[in-house]
């Protein structure tokens, strides 16, 4: 089960970081995508919003042809508007959820979420300061394509809660993020945070 969840290899040249802030000894253990689920749903999604107006007129003029005059030839323009609008939509969404990701190195968590194109939020704890981990799997296809719900609760003043939706093998990602602080800790001789009272 544990080889489901694949260590970071770089495939960066050497020198470079794996994201923003990286110490120069720091050691990048694993990072957390969506499950491809996500991308599959935006692409269908999009491909309909492409499609369905083009075939709409191939279809109509297959079986009334159509006289090519001035309002023909606008309407074309504006279809072809609404097909550029729809890829830049898929565009902004698909970044928004490939951009989504937690980073585990071997001393620290780093949150990057991508809001909006433009707008993007980076949070991080340290090992030590995970407190709880929850997962959870809730329907059908979550079931059955391992892919569900991710809740990091860390400790201090603020009491952070990181979520992330559409994560693979949410539980053994779960379990995995705690023996990474537990080996932490343990390295580092840091007494362990109790657990959260509920």
């Amino acid at each position: 089960m544990k080889d489901r969840l694949k260590p970071y290899r770089p495939t960066l040249h050497p020198g470079t970081r794996a994201f923003p802030g990286q110490s120069a000894d720091e050691k990048v253990v694993f990072i957390i995508r969506k499950h491809w689920i996500v991308d599959f749903a935006i692409l269908t999604t999009t491909f309909f919003a492409v499609f369905w107006p083009l075939i709409l007129y191939f279809i109509v003029n297959l079986v009334w042809p159509i006289p090519h005059t001035v309002y023909i030839d606008a309407g074309i323009v504006i279809m072809h508007l609404y097909v550029l609008f729809a890829l830049f939509w898929y565009y902004v969404k698909w970044i928004d959820h490939r951009l989504d990701l937690i980073i585990f190195t071997d001393r620290r968590m780093v949150d990057i979420n991508q809001t909006r194109l433009f707008d993007r939020r980076i949070s991080e704890a340290n090992l030590a300061q995970i407190q709880d981990v929850n997962s959870g799997v809730k329907g059908f296809w979550p079931t059955m394509l391992h892919y569900g719900k991710l809740n990091i609760q860390t400790a201090g003043p603020e009491g952070n809660v990181f979520e992330m939706t559409y994560v693979r093998w949410p539980s053994l990602v779960a379990s995995t993020i705690i023996e990474l602080r537990d080996n932490y800790t343990k390295r580092e001789h840091i007494p362990q945070s109790p657990s959260p009272t509920p």
